[in-house]
């Protein structure tokens, strides 16, 4: 069961919405789980945080999984 390590990441985020490495996880094992909307959702909010805290993207490697999950 997964769901343990999914709460953990989600606590993480939310105290700390640019650590883009653990949002990646939380990206990648939503998607592994089949929470799609909750993947992307994820990918959402580290963009918006990013975009909005420090005028920048999300990493390359970020993005590609972000595009592998969209075409799941």
């Amino acid at each position: 069961d997964l769901n343990p390590a999914l709460a953990v990441l989600q606590r993480a985020l939310a105290l700390d919405p640019l650590r883009e490495q653990v949002a990646r996880a939380a990206i990648q094992l939503n998607g592994r789980l089949g929470n799609r909307t909750a993947a992307v959702q994820t990918y959402n909010r580290l963009g918006e945080a990013l975009q909005k805290e420090l005028g920048a993207l999300p990493e390359a490697e970020t993005q590609a999984l972000y595009a592998s999950i969209l075409r799941t």
